[in-house]
């Protein structure tokens, strides 16, 4: 079984021209028949949902944080929330 690789390019929007790679060989024959199934060769296709996912990560990631913060009683200003959110998200 031959690895498939997925090659993601990063753009940051407040960086002019700043690009970085990320190289991931997937190696789990199981996984990979997983992928081919869903996407085929599709390379596009593949790192558009691998982008999506990655999002949905973060966004649940800071979701969560959000809420231990708030279990621990350490809360901002909504005004301060907001405007921190469109800074990380915009």
């Amino acid at each position: 079984n031959e690895a498939i690789t997925l090659e993601y390019d990063t753009k940051r929007k407040h960086q002019l021209l700043e690009v970085s790679m990320i190289n991931i060989s997937i190696t789990d024959p199981q996984l990979e028949t997983l992928i081919h199934q869903s996407f085929g060769d599709n390379q596009q296709l593949i790192e558009q949902e691998f982008s999506r996912f990655i999002q949905e990560s973060r966004i649940k990631k800071d979701i969560k944080d959000a809420v231990e913060q708030i279990d621990a009683g350490d809360t901002v200003s909504m005004k301060d929330a907001f405007e921190s959110v469109r800074r990380k998200y915009e």
